[in-house]
């Protein structure tokens, strides 16, 4: 029977395979249940890691939970199946968890042989009692990659009840840290957002207790001589803050920054298409706020709609005359990102009747691969107008646009 869950926010595809709030169809996450070996609790890793490989793996049409990204929910399997696994890539340790077969043989590219005995392994016996490295006890929950390219023999000898002696104490367990100098946390830049009309209140927020902030708003890199964050600043144009922590010791932090843009008109917007609740753009002023998405699409600069037209309208504040007008569009064909059909704009002076303004037809090929920005902007004769209509009429899956552009 498969576990079940439901998360709420994002729509992830890849948040499958749940146990608690731990997802196993979400790649990043896969060395979670090795962890416990690293706190003196192995027996717990070699619980989950059963019952992960009993649970989410079946040899029916569902049977892989979440997305085969280049094949590590495969990877993550084979590795588990054998008994054990990288928590950390590049590191020579492996963690070791429960092994699936009674027998599995890794010949090596040196010519020599590696071989895992689970002797008494079952469905029910999945706990690691004891084990010994070529004919020595060995009490360690790891393996290092040194002692496999030797060559050998590692046997398990699995029962169907935890034994919490085994692979604990100093030693034994698996280390991970960081040597050398203390790390300096980079201070958090808060705000209400990254776009503003009049004015936006900044905040830097530190998490080393006894760090001094430093900041500058003018672009330039900060230092201990730049101004001393004590209390909230004002920023009313177009601004860079640069923050970083100095601790009394003269360690710092790495710099941190964020722009702050201030919107040049009063506009407002009517979105008449929901978009993604995944590319939001930065919300339902997105597609007025001045920035521009740029070529990565998963940074968050561009408002995606999928399956359907976008369809917005724009209040100029009062009657202006309109002699440009478009939008900006982004196509990523192998991530299922395309421009529109078309673009049809209409012009309104009460925001009931509209009038057509002009249509701006695609002319980037759906078969051109890469990431492609094209604005479909057109001048037209001067009109009078309050309110646009723009209308980007969907050609499949997804559309990505940013950002509207009237003149």
């Amino acid at each position: 029977m498969r576990l079940r869950g439901r998360t709420t926010g994002l729509e992830q595809l890849d948040i499958s395979g749940l146990i608690g709030q731990y997802a196993h169809g979400n790649e990043p996450s896969h060395h979670m249940v090795y962890l416990y070996n690293y706190v003196g609790q192995p027996w717990k890793t070699q619980s989950r890691v059963r019952q992960i490989m009993d649970q989410f793996y079946k040899a029916e049409p569902d049977g892989l939970i979440g997305n085969e990204d280049c094949g590590q929910m495969s990877a993550w399997y084979v590795l588990s199946a054998a008994g054990f696994y990288p928590v950390t890539p590049g590191s020579k340790v492996y963690a070791i968890g429960s092994p699936l077969f009674p027998e599995v043989r890794f010949n090596l590219e040196n010519g020599r042989s590696f071989l895992i005995k689970a002797a008494g392994v079952s469905n029910r016996n999945v706990y690691v009692q004891s084990a010994t490295l070529n004919g020595k006890p060995y009490n360690k929950s790891f393996l290092l990659h040194d002692d496999l390219m030797a060559g050998g023999e590692l046997i398990f000898q699995i029962g169907p009840r935890p034994n919490p002696r085994w692979g604990t104490g100093p030693g034994n367990e698996p280390v991970s840290r960081i040597v050398g100098p203390k790390i300096v946390p980079v201070p958090v830049i808060k705000a209400l957002g990254q776009t503003f009309r009049d004015r936006c209140e900044v905040g830097l927020v530190g998490l080393e207790q006894q760090a001094t902030l430093h900041y500058t708003t003018d672009g330039s890199e900060p230092d201990s001589k730049s101004l001393k964050f004590t209390q909230p600043f004002v920023v009313t144009s177009d601004t860079a803050v640069k923050a970083l922590a100095i601790t009394p010791d003269g360690r710092r932090s790495q710099v941190a920054t964020a722009k702050f843009h201030r919107i040049p008109h009063d506009w407002k917007i009517s979105l008449q298409s929901e978009y993604s609740s995944q590319y939001t753009g930065g919300g339902d002023f997105a597609l007025i706020d001045g920035i521009r998405g740029i070529a990565n699409w998963s940074g968050g600069g561009w408002q995606g709609y999928r399956n359907k037209d976008v369809v917005a309208v724009v209040d100029l504040g009062s009657v202006q005359r309109v002699s440009k007008i478009g939008a900006g569009f982004l196509q990523d064909i192998g991530s299922w990102i395309w421009m529109p059909r078309r673009v049809e704009i209409e012009l309104s002076v009460d925001g009931k009747t509209f009038s057509p303004a002009v249509t701006i037809p695609n002319e980037v090929s759906d078969q051109e691969e890469g990431v492609v920005i094209r604005d479909f902007v057109k001048t037209i004769s001067p009109q009078n107008a309050r309110y646009v209509r723009i209308r980007a009429v969907n050609f499949k899956e997804w559309i990505f646009v940013d950002e509207v552009v009237i003149q």
